[in-house]
């Protein structure tokens, strides 16, 4: 009977084949001829694939299994078997000493380096299969306790011996790309100079003395952390000075003159954000990302003028009384500017100044017109100018204008006179150039100076009435015990709509944040002259805020009698805000 009929598989141990004929089922002796014909790959050999943008290499490691490291894409062929045969050697010594597991990373990194780079990575197995970079499971790394600190687990079980980071993504980045790949698999007891000296050989020549010095200081600190409170070992062996030290005031730093800052503000070619951010830099000296990138509006008291900076690099809070012309620009920056809790805002939607501060600064300099040399020059002498130094420009005219070490520390939160040191021959280059103080704030930004004109009133909070800051003083002047400011008028004001009064820019938004005119157009006024201190007053009289010729009044942007009204309509699109 058919359902009887043996299976052909099972009882004649032949199955059908393509043909529908029956073909003899595989025996022990054909299994085992077929696996010599195509033998398993041996431990340490590898393949190589191209995948769409780069190469592949696979290699079958002992206690690990198969594993793929990727080659770059820009690599001929030659080349990347060539690579591929460095890895299996590679390979081979460490699974020869017993460290495939540990030596991982450094395969992972020998795949993509080259140069110098791979050298450390070939002195770093070299250390592994000496015995001096292998780690029992128990044994704490390098890399453990690296680990633990960046990601705030150290900073948890002892908080009173490690402080918290500020910006956790440069330390990881340093660590990811320059020391754990050469060092991080090193048992910390078996710790030595030589690693740490492996990671400085292997640094690239591009980076400066400042930044070598800041990786070292992170192999010091994770080395410190092990000794205590760790308690892993009994001293660090990176002995006292190791960490390389740069000459700070070797290079000449760059600052903008204040008729300069006036052209690249008054520009409305650049986005009106930058150009108030840059004006607000200038003129307050708050560190550029850290302290006004991350400015909020509920830092600012408008109601007292006062802003105030809990969260600094210092770690010590610092407030103070805005300068009246910042202050009034800022209450007309508020109605302008994104919604949102920051100060300033780019395009992207987060806070300034964004991934490439100091280059869009050069290239905003020259679209204004702004092409000093000393500002683009970059040497072994001298420092092109970064956003940073804005600044060192705050530092430098407020020096030139007579103020006090005590009060331009106040600002900028310097602790000693000597930090200051490097900023004193610039403040003397400055009187003898005949430069004056900046241009203030709310006239020179002509969007706000339109704004300001456009507006029937309004009062510094937002409401109606009320007062902001209380004194009319410039905000050019020294900041005094009493609150009150120099260069006030010594004669009586002529009376409001005389025929001799000169126009008055922002009538309409009250005393108080209209303030003083500016001083170019006080020809009836006869300034005061800023305090004689340390040795800094300007032969021959008083400053006076910079004001480009194009800008005074009658020939230009933001002074005098032509109207610029018309900048916030544009041409029927309204005011390029973020660009």
């Amino acid at each position: 009977m058919s359902s009887s009929a043996p299976s052909p598989s099972r009882s004649t141990g032949r199955r059908p084949s393509a043909s529908g004929d029956a073909e003899p089922a595989p025996t022990d002796e054909t299994s085992r001829a077929h696996l010599a014909a195509d033998p398993k790959r041996a431990n340490g050999k590898g393949s190589l694939r191209r995948r769409r943008d780069s190469w592949e290499v696979r290699l079958s490691l002992p206690d690990v299994g198969r594993r793929a490291f990727a080659l770059p894409g820009r690599w001929t062929e030659a080349t990347a078997r060539s690579r591929m045969d460095l890895l299996s050697e590679m390979a081979d010594r460490l699974s020869a000493a017993r460290q495939i597991a540990v030596g991982l990373p450094l395969l992972e990194r020998a795949a993509v380096s080259e140069g110098q780079i791979l050298a450390g990575v070939r002195n770093a197995i070299d250390l592994l299969c000496r015995g001096e970079g292998g780690a029992k499971q128990t044994e704490a790394t390098f890399a453990d306790i690296a680990n633990a600190w960046v990601s705030g687990e150290l900073r948890k079980r002892y908080p009173d011996h490690v402080k918290p980071l500020e910006d956790v993504r440069k330390y990881r980045s340093n660590f990811d790309l320059y020391i754990l790949p050469l060092v991080g698999q090193v048992p910390i007891r078996q710790f030595k100079i030589e690693h740490a000296e492996l990671v400085m050989r292997n640094l690239p020549q591009r980076h400066s003395v400042g930044m070598r010095g800041k990786i070292a200081l992170r192999i010091n600190r994770v080395l410190g952390f092990a000794v205590y409170p760790l308690k892993l070992i009994e001293s660090s062996p990176i002995p006292r000075g190791w960490a390389p030290k740069g000459d700070r005031g070797a290079k000449a730093y760059a600052y903008l003159y204040p008729d300069e800052e006036s052209r690249l503000i008054g520009c409305t070619k650049i986005p009106l954000v930058f150009r108030v951010y840059y004006a607000f830099l200038c003129r307050e000296g708050m560190r550029c990302d850290t302290e006004a990138g991350e400015l909020e509006w509920s830092d600012i008291d408008f109601e007292h003028g006062v802003v105030r900076l809990d969260e600094n690099k210092t770690k010590r809070p610092r407030a103070w009384k805005l300068s009246p012309d910042t202050l009034r620009a800022l209450c007309l920056w508020r109605k302008l500017a994104p919604k949102g809790s920051f100060v300033f805002v780019g395009s992207a939607g987060g806070h300034l100044p964004g991934r490439s501060g100091a280059v869009d600064l050069r290239e905003r300099l020259k679209i204004a017109g702004i092409k000093r040399p000393e500002l683009f020059e970059h040497s072994a002498r001298r420092q092109r100018i970064r956003l940073h130094d804005l600044r060192a420009t705050f530092v430098t005219v407020r020096l030139a204008n007579g103020w006090t070490e005590t009060q331009v520390m106040d600002r900028t939160g310097h602790t000693t006179s000597t930090e200051l040191n490097r900023y004193r021959r610039a403040a003397r280059t400055l009187i003898d150039l005949h430069q004056s103080d900046f241009a203030p704030m709310d006239l020179a930004i002509p969007e706000l100076r339109a704004l300001a004109e456009s507006e029937g009133g309004g009062a510094v909070d937002g409401s109606s009435g009320g007062a902001a800051s209380g004194s009319k003083k410039s905000g050019s002047h020294p900041p005094t015990a009493k609150g009150g400011g120099h260069g006030r008028s010594k004669g009586k004001q002529p009376a409001a709509g005389g025929t001799d009064a000169p126009p008055r820019v922002g009538h309409g938004l009250g005393q108080e944040l209209a303030g003083e005119p500016c001083r170019s157009d006080r020809s009836h006024e006869t300034p005061g002259d800023p305090p004689d201190r340390d040795g800094l007053q300007p032969p021959g009289g008083s400053f006076a805020p910079a004001i480009p010729e194009a800008s005074r009044p009658g020939h230009g942007s933001w002074g005098g009698q032509r109207s610029v009204a018309p900048v916030l309509r544009g041409g029927g699109g309204g005011v390029n805000v973020i660009g």
